[in-house]
């Protein structure tokens, strides 16, 4: 969990410090990314194939959607496309080794629910990724965008129940980390909800 929590501070802070830097050269950061990833996935264990980097960004993209408004917000919605794009890169060592572990090792219907979350989650990742790009974004069009990128919560909600149904020792702070997230955006949900009424009932 120190690395998860390690990487989400250390994500922060370089996207407030080098937000600018990060929307200018994201090319080129992508393409080290899936360069690191590529030599990474040929290693048997480390913090990226199992997930935990990953993770860590992640976690400042789905926490960025339910900040208050301010100036640390506006700083990092500036580059949440970049950095789910830069986590969606790392996950593929991730998603690629226990994949082959479940065809290989494990069998096609004999894994856990956690498996199939998982890969459930990755096939979700997949379009919406493809979307972040903005010349992607700019051929969907705006209004269909939106539609797809609400398959993010589902995206959330499904990592969520993969980490939590491995059932490690980590298993509380994963439930206290993903509760958390969806009481807020469910709280954010209403609020916009009512804020529509009230007109309407004026």
């Amino acid at each position: 969990m120190t690395i998860i929590l390690a990487t989400t501070l250390l994500t922060v802070l370089l996207s407030l410090g080098l937000n600018r830097s990060i929307k200018r050269y994201r090319y080129f950061i992508y393409a080290f990314f899936a360069l690191a990833a590529l030599i990474i996935s040929e290693a048997e264990a480390t913090i990226v194939s199992l997930g935990y980097v990953a993770l860590g960004i992640f976690l400042v993209v789905m926490y960025t959607g339910v900040l208050n408004r301010g100036l640390v917000w506006k700083r990092l919605m500036g580059v949440r496309a970049e950095l789910s794009i830069i986590a969606s890169i790392l996950l593929l060592p991730h998603a690629v080794s226990f994949t082959e572990y479940l065809l290989e090792d494990v069998g096609v219907f004999s894994g856990t629910i956690a498996y199939y979350l998982g890969i459930l989650a990755f096939l979700i990742m997949v379009p919406l990724t493809l979307t972040s790009f903005m010349f992607v974004r700019k051929q969907v069009g705006g209004k269909r965008w939106k539609k797809l990128h609400q398959f993010a919560y589902l995206f959330y909600a499904m990592v969520g129940l993969h980490l939590i149904f491995i059932q490690n020792d980590r298993m509380w702070m994963y439930i206290a980390i993903f509760g958390v997230y969806f009481l807020l955006k469910g709280s954010m949900k209403l609020e916009t909800y009512y804020k529509k009424r009230k007109p309407a009932q004026a």
